[in-house]
């Protein structure tokens, strides 16, 4: 068991790894978000280039591994099923 202090410094170091990540990135997911050591994010490009975008983070700190899932449609994240479903078109005129 760790102590009460143990979370808040996980999350202040995790916000500093992802600051200077980050900044070496030239292509950013669409949508990202952490929650404490969970990540959540969309993905609107290639899936190589997706491959290299996590290549490069998990090259930024040795102890520092993401697993990833890819899923086109619903994937779970923190015990909550997450759907995507593209906009439907607008035919106004």
């Amino acid at each position: 068991m760790g102590r009460k202090y143990s979370p808040s410094y996980a999350d202040i170091y995790l916000a500093h790894w992802e600051e200077t990540a980050f900044h070496q990135l030239t292509i950013k997911p669409l949508l990202y978000f952490r929650y404490l050591d969970d990540i959540f994010g969309l993905w609107d490009n290639s899936e190589p280039t997706f491959l290299t975008f996590l290549d490069t983070l998990n090259s930024h700190h040795p102890k520092i591994k993401l697993k990833h899932t890819l899923q086109p449609v619903t994937v779970e994240f923190l015990d909550t099923r997450v759907f995507f479903h593209s906009p439907a078109s607008s035919q106004r005129q």
